[in-house]
């Protein structure tokens, strides 16, 4: 990543969440904030929209007793690399891609 480049954050308003925003702030890189209720037609016109070049998002979001895949929708949205955050604890970071077959099944 470089300054000026557009970086995308689609999950909760979370501890991590802020510290994201503000380590993308930091790093003079323009924060791109997208609703963790958008659909993937939104989500990937806001990413278009802002040329952004990765996105933060978490692997799912609990509402309620059901789980919706927050990090299904950005492959849906055919969106940029993505660093995954896991909304479970004792789960692995991950960074996955969307242009190999191998990272949109994981």
């Amino acid at each position: 990543m470089h300054a000026g480049d557009a970086i995308a954050i689609n999950m909760p308003m979370t501890v991590e969440a802020v510290v994201i925003y503000l380590g993308i702030i930091y790093a003079g890189c323009a924060a791109v904030s997208i609703a963790d209720s958008f659909a993937p037609s939104e989500i990937s016109t806001r990413l278009q929209i802002a040329r952004t070049k990765a996105i933060f998002v978490q692997d799912v979001i609990s509402r309620g007793s059901k789980a919706h895949p927050l990090y299904g929708r950005v492959v849906k949205a055919e969106g940029p690399v993505a660093v995954v955050l896991p909304a479970a604890p004792g789960k692995e970071l991950q960074v996955r891609c969307a242009c190999c077959p191998c990272c949109a099944v994981l």
